[in-house]
């Protein structure tokens, strides 16, 4: 029996030790009790039990002059088990959730106002383009009542010519807001396609030259919509004006900014004397909306240079 009591203390001892007090002791100045005096109970001491069959308590006795024992035990839950640290976890998850929520409504009201912007341009083209149709059409009829055959001609070519520019204006934004279009390849193959049915057609030679770095670039809905139309205003100029018989094409990357330049070897023009035609405006107005620089020199005999840079990302 002895042995048994002694495996029954051994046991039930840590779990006596965990529920006293964190540090309990006895001040070495303290007196020792009188011998005939029971000891008094103390919250914070462990007195000697005498038992005979407990040797085990008997080592915890603290009497006479002995050092005091000290026990601390100290108890502390983990971070993760505590309500504050749910609370925060909660609360950093759900302001990631909501950022990322924003980020993509403010992207989708971005590119939202961006094709509104198109259509609206759309509109305002088609608007003065149906416009200039309907007046002369008024003056062809005029011109063929009267006889005129060679001004009702003219009336006719110049309507036209408007009819098919609308229509490459419509299938121009109809494109640019296709969500199916949203890439630089796709952008950079239509340039190709536009460039072969303008200039071929002209029997006009040109180089395409595209640096492959432009392909992993990622262009803006506005960038890209005015970066094309920039490109087609330039060949158009070259196939309609130049007079040339090669175009030098090359769409480069420096430094982050996509570079886009276009050389002719035709007949060259005074800038100054260009003046503020629409074609030229339209392109400085498109360039500075992309934060971007637009240039043309040009020299008389010597070709046309066109020169565009702008951020990419």
């Amino acid at each position: 029996m002895p042995q048994l009591h002694q495996l029954l203390l051994a046991i039930l001892m840590p779990a006596f030790i965990c529920l006293s007090a964190p540090e309990f002791h006895r001040p070495h100045d303290e007196p020792t009790p009188p011998t005939d005096v029971p000891p008094q109970t103390h919250p914070h001491r462990i007195h000697k039990i005498s038992d005979t069959n407990a040797p085990f308590f008997s080592q915890l006795t603290q009497s006479g002059p002995r050092p005091a024992v000290q026990i601390k035990r100290l108890f502390q839950q983990p971070a993760w088990q505590k309500g504050w640290f749910y609370a925060a976890a909660v609360l950093l998850l759900a302001a990631i959730v909501y950022t990322i929520h924003r980020l993509r409504i403010n992207h989708i009201l971005a590119t939202e106002k961006v094709r509104s912007r198109i259509a609206r341009d759309l509109h305002d083209d088609m608007g003065s383009t149906l416009t200039s149709i309907n007046i002369m059409s008024t003056m062809a009829q005029k011109s063929a009542a009267r006889g005129d055959h060679d001004k009702t001609r003219e009336f006719l070519g110049k309507i036209g010519e408007s009819t098919t520019r609308m229509m490459e204006s419509m299938d121009d934004i109809v494109w640019s807001i296709n969500p199916l279009n949203d890439s630089t390849p796709r952008v950079i193959a239509r340039m190709r396609e536009f460039t072969t049915g303008m200039l071929e057609a002209r029997g006009i030679g040109f180089a395409f030259n595209i640096d492959e770095k432009i392909y992993h670039r990622k262009l803006q809905l506005d960038n890209r919509h005015d970066f094309f139309m920039i490109y087609k205003e330039s060949i158009t100029n070259i196939a309609k004006y130049a007079q040339c018989t090669f175009a030098d094409i090359r769409i480069q990357l420096r430094k982050g900014q996509l570079v886009l330049r276009v050389q002719d070897n035709g007949a060259g023009f005074d800038v100054k004397c260009a003046g503020d035609g629409d074609g030229l405006m339209n392109m400085q107005r498109r360039a500075y909306r992309m934060n971007g620089q637009f240039s043309i020199q040009s020299q008389i005999g010597k070709g046309t240079v066109v020169t565009l840079m702008f951020p990419t990302t």
